[in-house]
């Protein structure tokens, strides 16, 4: 079954439900195929280095696929 955005669109409102501070990313698979998405602006990071593709990611901690 194919990744929709409604799966995504799913994924972000949890993301954004959180108390107190949202996920900075919200990660969707079907256990074939995985996306990950900027949970502000529902962008999916696709390059290996996703933490500097995000400019909600903030601290010094590194968000990588490799």
């Amino acid at each position: 079954i194919p990744i929709t955005d409604d799966d995504r669109d799913q994924g972000i409102s949890y993301a954004r439900a959180l108390e107190g501070n949202i996920a900075p990313f919200v990660v969707v698979t079907n256990g074939k195929n995985t996306k990950i998405f900027d949970s502000i602006t529902k962008e999916e990071l696709t390059n290996s280095n996703i933490s500097k593709s995000s400019s909600f990611w903030k601290n010094n901690c590194t968000l990588s696929t490799e």
